[in-house]
C-alpha cells in the first residue's frame, strides 16, 4: 500500500483560508504561519510572500492594526515592494485615523504606477 503524498503546505493554506473566511481570524494566523513554517525551499519564496501577506490582512481582520503594520513593513524590510503591501498599510492606517500616514502611502503608490 502506497502513501498518498500530500502537499502540507496547501493544506494548511487550506485550512487558514477556511478559518479566516469564517472569521476566525486567530486559527487562520496559526495555521499560515505553521504553512510558512514548511516553507523552506528557494523557489517558494513567492509562496512564502503570498503567506506573509496572507498573515497580515488576518491580523488586520482581527482588528490588530498595528500588528499587522508591522508584518507588511517587514515585507518592505525585505526589499518587497508590491501593491498588496501597501493598499493594506493604507487601509490599516485609514482604519487607525492616522491620516498623515495614508497621505504618505497614497505617495508611495503614485511611485509604483
Amino acid at each position: 500500500m502506497e502513501t498518498p503524498a500530500i502537499d502540507l503546505v496547501e493544506f494548511y493554506i487550506s485550512r487558514a483560508e477556511i478559518f479566516y473566511r469564517s472569521g476566525q481570524a486567530a486559527h487562520a494566523i496559526r495555521e499560515a504561519e505553521t504553512a510558512l513554517s514548511l516553507c523552506r525551499k528557494p523557489w517558494q519564496e513567492e509562496k512564502r510572500t503570498a503567506i506573509r501577506i496572507f498573515i497580515a490582512r488576518a491580523y488586520a481582520r482581527d482588528g490588530d492594526f498595528a500588528r499587522s503594520n508591522k508584518k507588511y513593513r517587514e515585507l518592505i524590510s525585505d526589499r518587497i515592494f508590491i501593491p498588496p503591501i501597501v493598499m493594506g498599510l493604507m487601509h490599516n492606517n485609514l482604519r487607525l485615523g492616522a491620516d498623515e500616514k495614508v497621505y504618505r502611502n497614497i505617495t508611495l503608490m503614485r511611485l509604483f504606477t
